[in-house]
């Protein structure tokens, strides 16, 4: 896992998040591992950091199958072609725009945008943001709702394989 940097400044709790993240995405870290990992290195921060830290990270990784179905519904680009940094950073915006209720959706579309331009992608931070700022728009409008509640894999983020044995 590449060490957080510093700077003299407080670390930046989404880009440590993101890092893990790709840690578990491209590296095939069990999510356990990286988040440890990433959770060792700024272990002298506020409690309240890390809590958010480990939230978003265990909640994207629980979600990812159902944030998936959100975000192909308000991309034109399919998510295996997506970039994997893209991708991980519309997985935890969506995380938090659907389920973290102590973030506004505007700081989660805003901070999105900002890691996409932090990490060299300022060419795709449009579509970063229209992608996000859709899915707080499905959020408000019931659409999400129904894109969760189309089949049970989705609810429930399971593979659809489980789901087929167990019903």
């Amino acid at each position: 896992m590449t060490e957080p940097k510093r700077n003299g400044q407080k670390l930046d709790n989404r880009d440590i998040v993101l890092t893990i993240l790709m840690d578990i995405e491209t590296n095939a870290v069990f999510s356990n591992a990286a988040l440890s990992a990433g959770l060792k290195k700024i272990q002298f921060e506020e409690k309240q950091d890390r809590a958010f830290i480990t939230r978003l990270v265990e909640g994207t990784t629980e979600y990812r199958l159902q944030l998936d179905e959100v975000i192909s519904a308000y991309s034109s680009v399919k998510i295996k072609k997506m970039k994997p940094l893209i991708l991980s950073i519309l997985r935890m915006t969506g995380y938090q725009i659907l389920y973290m209720d102590s973030v506004p959706d505007r700081a989660a579309v805003s901070e999105a945008v900002r890691l996409a331009k932090k990490h060299k992608f300022a060419g795709l931070s449009g579509f970063v943001n229209a992608v996000s700022r859709s899915i707080s728009k499905g959020k408000e409008s019931g659409e999400i709702e129904k894109i969760r509640n189309q089949n049970l894999s989705v609810k429930y983020s399971v593979p659809a394989e489980i789901v087929s044995v167990l019903t």
